[in-house]
């Protein structure tokens, strides 16, 4: 599933947004953690690997492992400690992390228990005063493009029916901040974020990837169902919003 997708590379450009968005994601997870000098993070399905990067450029000592249900995303993966695993099950740990993290993810879980049973793995993982943090689309927004976008996608990620679960496993510190890619780009600082995100929606609130896919299809071939459909791209670059949730162990 999804060889595909991790065999093709991202141009150049793309890396390099998708990279400093993961910098600036990083960003704001170290916020949770002013004193320290060192950290350890476990990153749930690390994909083409841009987190991994954020955190090799980051000031901070951290210290990595990846989890991965997909031999070739972790062959592509630069670091030592990683390990195979289909979630919600996690593999024998022999230590505790600082940050749980897991980029796109839960969406792709069958239901509501599986994500039940992954937060409460991960929270045996996780050390006094750490984090769980998950970013992913959010259902009401998207609606049922969200379904429409990826065959993969089962659990509707929405804000409430994700806290009760971190509240019914015992998370009562949980903050959530709503985004699109563009405002992940632009800056670490979360507050920004949803401002940017409504002014880009009213600003490009004609903007239709169906549309645009139609009225240039003479000189544009890729349709609007194509993977590398540039259209579509923008749309989810700069309309769809995500959540990242972070809920701190206390």
């Amino acid at each position: 599933m999804y060889d595909f997708f991790y065999q093709k590379r991202h141009p150049a450009f793309l890396e390099k947004i998708f990279l400093r968005s993961s910098l600036n994601i990083l960003s704001v997870l170290l916020q949770e953690f002013p004193l320290k000098k060192s950290l350890s993070f476990l990153e749930l399905g690390p994909g083409k690997g841009y987190f991994l990067k954020a955190i090799k450029e980051s000031k901070i000592k951290i210290s990595y492992t990846a989890v991965d249900q997909n031999e070739l995303v972790l062959k592509n993966i630069t670091t030592l400690k990683k390990y195979k695993s289909t979630l919600p099950k996690l593999p024998k740990f022999y230590q505790k992390f600082d940050c749980i993290y897991g980029a796109y993810l839960i969406e792709h879980l069958k239901s509501g228990d599986e994500l039940y049973e992954l937060i409460l793995n991960c929270k045996k993982y996780l050390k006094k005063g750490g984090i769980i943090s998950f970013l992913a689309p959010d259902v009401l927004d998207q609606k049922f493009e969200f379904y429409a976008a990826d065959y993969t996608h089962q659990y509707p990620v929405t804000k409430r029916n994700v806290s009760l679960i971190f509240q019914d496993i015992g998370f009562t510190n949980l903050v959530i901040y709503e985004g699109s890619d563009l405002c992940f780009y632009l800056t670490s600082n979360p507050s920004f974020w949803k401002p940017i995100l409504w002014l880009s929606k009213l600003l490009l609130f004609f903007y239709n990837y169906h549309l645009f896919s139609f009225i240039f299809s003479p000189i544009y071939k890729n349709k609007d169902y194509e993977l590398d459909n540039w259209f579509y791209r923008f749309y989810s670059f700069t309309k769809v919003k995500n959540l990242l949730f972070i809920a701190k162990n206390e």
